[in-house]
């Protein structure tokens, strides 16, 4: 048989100091809600940027140190996660080498320009 523990009570004054937090937490919810939605939308966006950011989402590395491989702020990297940011060349290869990830170019099989000399 094992010994209950008591878990003291909370006293007014935590009480009202877990209330506040609450409310806070509740306060920034939709704020929240909305940034995750557009995270979910920009990480559907056909092409490379949405590649790279559903690579980061399923890579499991935190934020944090993706943003310092790259050398810009856990915000920034966020804004780009969210679609309202881009991420300069240097900062996508930092990102890309820390991923272990290999850019791929699909080449079209007919040719994109025509000669205009050959007609």
């Amino acid at each position: 048989m094992t010994a209950m523990r008591s878990v003291p009570r909370a006293t007014p004054e935590e009480r009202e100091r877990i209330e506040r937090i609450a409310a806070l937490i509740e306060a920034e919810r939709p704020d929240i809600e909305r940034r995750y939605w557009m995270c979910v939308a920009a990480e559907q966006e056909p092409g490379f940027n949405g590649d790279l950011r559903r690579a980061i989402h399923s890579s499991g590395v935190k934020l944090e140190k993706i943003a310092d491989a790259a050398k810009l702020h856990v915000f920034a990297l966020c804004d780009f996660l969210e679609g309202t940011a881009e991420l300069t060349s240097s900062q996508v290869a930092a990102i890309v080498q820390l991923l272990g990830l290999q850019l791929v170019r699909t080449i079209p099989h007919e040719p994109t320009r025509k000669n205009p000399t050959a007609e």
